[in-house]
């Protein structure tokens, strides 16, 4: 499932001005919650996929710059 938000995330990010904020926000918030404190196998398929997501941080919609914060914040 991850390589598919990841797909999804990047194609709306690509298309932001047609592309929904709702839509990118909500894929942020799904992989804030595959973010825990114990070691898990998806941790090294999202260490390859994180800087993808975090591009969120530069979105043009201050919603999903949010999101993206509060999901950077918790995986620190």
């Amino acid at each position: 499932l991850l390589p598919i938000l990841r797909e999804t995330f990047v194609n709306h990010t690509e298309q932001q001005k047609s592309a929904s904020p709702y839509v990118r926000s909500t894929i942020i918030t799904a992989i804030k919650f595959t973010i825990v404190d114990q070691p898990q196998h998806i941790d090294a398929i999202l260490k390859s996929y994180i800087k993808d997501f975090l591009n969120g941080l530069e979105d043009k919609d201050i919603d999903v710059r949010r999101v993206a914060l509060v999901m950077f914040n918790s995986g620190s």
